[in-house]
């Protein structure tokens, strides 16, 4: 630089940067805040003067003719009416703009630095932009009844559900009240199924004791019919060896040939 020289430079201040950008800009290598690059330039120039740099809304008032080379006056205001006090900023600056000199800077320079950039391109952009947003506002408006309808069908949907879910579990608390009663039942038959089957086998083990007393006292009984036939043949052997024994005796033989013998 010449020893007069000026050094415009500019850095997005980091945070208000940060806070309005979502994403990271990758061409910038440094970021750096009011107080960071004041310091950082008043190392290197004795003379530093800030601006702030930011797009602002505006409400412009102009004469029709001859405006280019008119002076505007800039009014700030909180709203509609309240003014911004004096210890208040304009608004917190997105890009920060330094002037640097070894030499004081001067007035006229210094006079130019607030000033209002107007590109005409910008009118039938934001024209656009309107209709575009219109257009959007209409298809959202759209969206919101399609939203709507289907916020209504699926509550109804769920509203179905919701009774047949309460249908489902009336039916299982039904079902399972049923099965308990069914269990209940089941074990009442089963308790008397097993007094019946004890009550049976005790009954067979009575018939059983009975059929085989039965069956000794027929047994004891035979044993004397046994016995008595024994003695009927043993009496009877007797009675023929007897019989046997007249028979051939001379006397019998004698009555037997005289015709003298009983009959029988």
């Amino acid at each position: 630089m010449k020893p007069d020289g000026i050094l415009l430079i500019s850095s997005p201040e980091r945070y208000e940067y940060a806070a309005t950008s979502q994403t990271k800009n990758e061409f910038h290598k440094h970021e750096l805040t009011l107080l960071e690059l004041k310091s950082f330039l008043g190392t290197f120039f004795k003379h530093v003067y800030l601006c702030a740099q930011r797009v602002l809304f505006l409400s412009t008032v102009w004469q029709l003719e001859k405006w280019r080379n008119a002076q505007f006056r800039f009014h700030c205001r909180k709203d509609l009416l309240d003014e911004i006090p004096p210890n208040e900023s304009l608004s917190e600056p997105l890009y920060l703009i330094a002037l640097c000199s070894n030499l004081p800077i001067p007035d006229e320079i210094l006079a130019e630095s607030n000033s209002f950039y107007l590109d005409i391109s910008n009118s039938d952009q934001t024209k656009n932009f309107s209709r575009w947003a219109l257009q959007l506002n209409e298809e959202a408006r759209k969206n919101r009844g399609l939203i709507q309808d289907l916020q209504d069908e699926r509550r109804q949907e769920l509203e179905e559900f919701r009774k047949q879910l309460e249908e489902g579990r009336n039916q299982l608390e039904e079902r399972t009240a049923w099965a308990v009663n069914l269990d209940g039942q089941i074990k009442g038959k089963d308790e008397l199924i097993a007094t019946l089957k004890d009550e049976l086998i005790e009954m067979v083990k009575v018939e059983m004791d009975r059929r085989a007393k039965w069956a000794f006292s027929l047994e004891a009984e035979l044993a004397k019919e046994r016995e008595i036939s024994k003695k009927w043949n043993e009496t009877q052997t007797k009675l023929s060896e007897q019989l046997s024994t007249i028979t051939s005796s001379f006397l019998y033989r004698l009555l037997a040939k005289v015709k003298l013998l009983p009959k029988c």
